[in-house]
């Protein structure tokens, strides 16, 4: 008796049921709920008959199917706020109990409830049928999205294709095209262990989709029609009607099929405290075109990030790179502000002191835009540094005034003396000249280093408002770098310091890369590490496959990533770009990617070209087949024992035969053009005509 607890589940052993107890009382009986029947209802066993059942062994124990249900944080938005409606609906008749499990009550109770709310009285038994056979929880309700649009089966394509659209024009698969595939797969692919599937779909193009044209060397050759089945349709149609194993077996025989394939199982300033308190960050598109670094191609404009302390106004870190306003730029700005000033302006060529930019803490509270400061990444700012994030609304700049004026007085310096400055304001044409940048990215952020050490240590805030009493009596001029040091003496006291290698790789982008045996895969580039920490790794995924392992990667160049390592206590691996891949180097994310788009479209541009030469070598391969078959059945017939007789001979015999074909073979001459008289059009002057007369 004690097994009938409310919400367990037990099975009926000859009926092989699962069913679920709702509500149980040891004087009166309980009610039940089949749970594999989708119009199942609350079912009445007395006392005696549960007695019965238990002394009798036809019910016992059962697994829930319901017991993992899916984890909260997957479970969509939606689905959510579907879930709440429909809880807010049911609930109150779930508490009703046993009175909700009485037909006779039952139905008036659901009845109320649906005039009450104006939902269907089929929504409501349909809710409380799942509430009561998934477990008697809210979460029971939560609608099943996923099952939707019949997923697993396989859609039937119309009068319009399906999938995405292509580059070419969309080609309908019918069940007589799906038979002429596997005609030609059966044929070509499955009899024949030599045939790669490319050339089994080249048949089919040749054989069913081409029709000749015109050729000045060949008279005819075959070129595809439009529309033709893609390589894809054609590979889709062998991997669902046949099964790769078989298909194997067929083609490679079931002894090396088993020995190498089978299984193997085993204000702003009134809000802050003082410098380094809070800070605001923000990216604008700078008015300037930029070249490549390899090129003079143009790059379009970057993106510059300031990160401004709004204590003082001094701008604390910078970043600019050529992805969009988002929260790897915004990463690269904040590990600036960490970093070491001085190291970091001599890798441009610029020598500065430590006093001239302050740099190596972050603050308690950072300011800006959802895309840079609302997100799962942000936490780490929180959790790990103790740093407090906070949104502007969207469409007030005004929020982050301080960055914002940024904006309108660094750039503007670097004006008159860059070629490809876009004038937002400008009514007539750029001439063509002026419009291409002569800066790449390395010379235009060393342009933005110089004006941003100007504007921090030399530019007089003009008009600025909401300056302490003390710090104009103290006669501290308007000039970030002076008020940020008058704010450490006399408001904040002692910044907080952080290493720049924990907040860099802190916040670096996390992606999955795979172990391959030419190194770690990472983005479409091939890295490596040291030995000590690999082992064989390499080798390893070329004797038994590749896998996954997790990287962080720097969205600015794309010379090193970081490896999070097993057994590296929480340390990250730095790696460095294979000598198969070191063209790469000093590159940026945006400018391999750019490359790679360039290398996708000429393959794209060249495909059909491809495609129309790999039919005609087909064609004259398939010629000079039926050719040299033609030739072997003009020749007497001999067995087999007699073809294989003095082999060794007949070579040299073949090879004699060859010699003196080719000795006999006539020669045209080569016909000489003679040349005419050269004619000295570059003659030099006599040197009296080059003396200069006094």
């Amino acid at each position: 008796m004690s097994a009938w607890l409310t919400r367990s589940v037990f099975r009926f052993v000859e009926a092989k049921r699962l069913c679920r107890v709702l509500w149980f009382d040891p004087t009166i009986g309980a009610y039940s709920i089949d749970l594999d029947n989708s119009k199942a209802l609350p079912e009445f066993l007395g006392i005696d008959e549960i007695e019965y059942l238990n002394s009798n062994g036809l019910t016992e124990a059962g697994h829930d199917p319901f017991a993992s249900p899916p984890v909260e944080t997957s479970i969509s938005i939606k689905s959510r706020e579907k879930r709440a409606e429909r809880w807010a609906i049911v609930r109150p008749l779930t508490l009703q109990v046993p009175a909700i499990f009485i037909p006779k009550l039952r139905g008036p109770l659901i009845t109320n409830r649906s005039t009450e709310t104006g939902t269907p009285p089929r929504d409501i038994y349909r809710d409380l049928r799942r509430f009561w056979q998934r477990g008697m929880t809210e979460q029971a309700i939560t609608p099943e999205y996923g099952n939707c649009g019949a997923p697993g089966e396989r859609r039937v394509a119309g009068l319009r294709p399906l999938g995405r659209p292509g580059f070419e024009p969309t080609f309908i698969v019918t069940p007589e095209d799906e038979a002429l595939f596997q005609r030609v797969i059966k044929k070509e692919y499955e009899s024949n262990p030599r045939c790669t599937i490319t050339a089994a779909y080249e048949t089919l193009l040749l054989d069913h989709f081409t029709r000749r044209v015109a050729d000045r060397a060949a008279g005819t050759k075959p070129a595809v029609v439009d529309p033709h089945p893609s390589y894809k349709q054609f590979y889709d149609t062998l991997r669902r009607n046949n099964d790769h194993y078989f298909l194997r077996i067929r083609r490679e025989g079931r002894a090396n099929v088993e020995k190498d394939s089978r299984a193997i199982l085993g204000s702003s300033t009134s809000q802050t405290l003082g410098p380094g308190y809070r800070f605001e960050i923000d990216a604008t598109i700078a008015n300037f075109r930029l070249r490549s670094r390899k090129s003079r191609r143009t790059v379009g404009r970057p993106v510059v990030y300031f990160v401004v302390d709004v204590f003082s106004g001094l701008i604390v870190g910078m970043y600019v790179g050529l992805e969009f306003a988002s929260w790897p730029g915004a990463m690269q700005a904040l590990a600036n502000v960490v970093c070491n000033k001085v190291e970091f302006c001599r890798r441009y060529g610029i020598s500065i002191t430590e006093d001239e930019w302050p740099g190596g803490f972050l603050p308690e509270v950072i300011l800006g835009d959802g895309g840079e400061v609302a997100g799962p990444m942000i936490d780490l700012l929180l959790t790990r540094f103790n740093v407090i994030s906070e949104t502007a609304e969207p469409g007030r700049g005004d929020k982050k005034g301080n960055v914002e004026k940024r904006f309108d007085m660094v750039p503007v310096k670097i004006v008159p003396f860059v070629e490809g400055w876009v004038n937002p304001e400008a009514k007539s044409p750029v001439p063509k000249h002026k419009r291409d940048g002569e800066y790449d990215l390395d010379g235009f952020t060393k342009a933005m280093i110089q004006s941003v050490i100007y504007f921090n240590n030399s530019h007089q805030l003009i008009n600025l408002n909401g300056r302490p009493p003390d710090m104009i009596a103290d006669g501290v001029p308007a000039i970030p770098l002076e008020m940020f040091n008058w704010g450490i003496r006399n408001r904040s006291g002692q910044l907080r310091h952080f290493d720049y290698d924990d907040v860099r790789l802190s916040l670096l982008r996390v992606v999955e890369g795979r172990v391959t045996e030419s190194g770690f895969e990472v983005l479409g580039l091939r890295y490596t590490c040291d030995r000590k920490f690999r082992g064989r790794m390499f080798e390893k995924a070329r004797q038994t496959g590749v896998w996954k392992e997790r990287f962080s990667v720097e969205e600015t160049f794309v010379d090193e990533v970081y490896w999070h390592a097993s057994g590296a206590h929480g340390e990250l691996i730095p790696c460095k770009l294979t000598p198969a891949y070191a063209d790469y180097k000093g590159m940026t994310r945006y400018e391999v990617n750019m490359l790679a788009a360039q290398a996708k479209g000429i393959e794209r541009a060249h495909k059909r070209r491809d495609l129309d030469g790999r039919l005609a070598l087909v064609e004259r391969l398939r010629d000079i087949r039926e050719e040299q078959r033609h030739a072997a059945t003009m020749l007497p017939d001999m067995s087999i024992a007699e073809r294989d007789r003095d082999a060794r001979e007949n070579r040299k015999a073949e090879k004699n035969n060859d010699d003196r074909l080719k000795k006999s073979m006539p020669t045209a001459p080569v016909e000489l053009t003679p040349l005419g008289v050269p004619v000295n059009r570059y003659a030099l002057p006599a040197l009296s005509k080059l003396r200069r007369k006094e």
